[in-house]
This record gives structure tokens, C-alpha cells and sequence, in this order.
């Protein structure tokens, strides 16, 4: 007997809220929103964040928390792509692909760090809302480029509004639906 309709259309509603989930993820990092962040985590959860905090989840927020992501980053953008999610009730399992790019400021002048690999996560939803359960993120490549070549000073890019990595961010004033710190 093949699966009915009902049990279909519960795991695309489950995919969709997931992938969204993967995409707040982005978007908290990428506007260092910090209680958007961890909003996005079980508090029993964990994340494998190597040097920015791995086992219980709290290290990972903690350090985002304790250190001014700002400062050393000078752009910071995720883009997902490749989501292939499982999903068996109130638990899912998922990979996606992600390419972060970042323009990192440093005493010997900015360099950009571009970060092509994967997440792999395991989710629970719970009290009906879908969170990370376990969250491991996977290099596949990375590359390193000094000093940045990366510039806003271009004359085709007069007048546009230039994205920010915290509350001034062109975002939120034009949205009424998106606010720091939920989706």
C-alpha cells in the first residue's frame, strides 16, 4: 500500500517549514542577529562550529553572543543551495549545500574568506515548531583571498542601498513582516 495523500502533503508542509529554517539560519548570521539565532536551536541542542563553539549549542551562541560578530566581519552572506531533506514523523534529517562568502577586517587590511561545503543537521519538531537538533557544518573548500579585491565603490552602484550586517540594514525599515530576532 503506497502512501496517502495526507501523509504527502504533511512531509512537503515539513520539508517547506525546514528549508525555512535553513534559510533563517542564513539570514540571522548574515544580519548578526543574535536572538534570531538562538531562536533557531532546541536549548538541548548541539553544533559542531569547530573553533566558534562545538558540543552543547550554548558554546556556539555563547562565543556568537561574547564576540561582536561585527567587528571582524565586513560583509558576511550565506546562500543555500542543493537541500535534500528526510523526514519520519517529528524528526528530520537534511543536507544543503552552502557557499558563504565573507570580507573579514584585519590590522593588515580586509581579505575575503569564501567557504564552499555543507550542513548537515538533524531536526525535531516539537510543540509543533521545527528546530535544529544538530547542526555540523562540513568544508569542502575554501579559499582565501588577500588583500580583498571586494568594492562598493563601483559607479553602476550609485543609489543603491547598501546591505548591513546588523539593525541598519536597508531590510528593516522596508519590511513590516521581517523583524530582528523572529522570522
Amino acid at each position: 500500500m503506497g502512501v496517502s495523500r495526507e501523509q504527502q502533503l504533511d512531509e512537503l508542509i515539513a520539508k517547506q517549514a525546514l528549508t525555512e529554517l535553513i534559510y533563517d539560519y542564513c539570514r540571522a548570521c548574515d544580519r548578526m542577529d543574535q536572538e534570531f539565532l538562538e531562536s533557531l536551536y532546541h536549548a538541548d541542542a548541539y553544533d559542531d562550529h569547530g573553533h566558534f563553539g562545538s558540543g552543547p549549542v550554548q558554546n556556539f551562541l555563547s562565543f556568537t553572543a561574547e564576540h561582536d560578530w561585527r567587528k571582524p566581519f565586513g560583509i558576511v552572506q550565506h546562500n543555500i543551495t542543493n537541500v535534500r531533506l528526510k523526514v519520519a514523523g517529528n524528526y528530520a534529517e537534511g543536507e544543503s549545500y552552502v557557499h558563504a562568502f565573507h570580507v573579514i577586517e584585519s590590522p593588515e587590511g580586509p581579505y575575503d574568506v569564501i567557504f564552499l561545503g555543507r550542513y548537515l543537521d538533524k531536526f525535531e519538531k516539537r510543540s509543533g515548531v521545527w528546530k535544529f537538533k544538530h547542526r555540523r557544518p562540513v568544508v569542502d573548500m575554501c579559499y582565501r583571498i588577500a588583500p580583498s579585491p571586494m568594492s562598493l565603490q563601483v559607479p553602476m552602484l550609485d543609489g543603491f542601498h547598501v546591505g548591513r550586517n546588523s539593525p541598519e540594514d536597508p531590510s528593516y525599515p522596508f519590511f513590516t513582516l521581517f523583524k530582528r530576532g523572529r522570522a
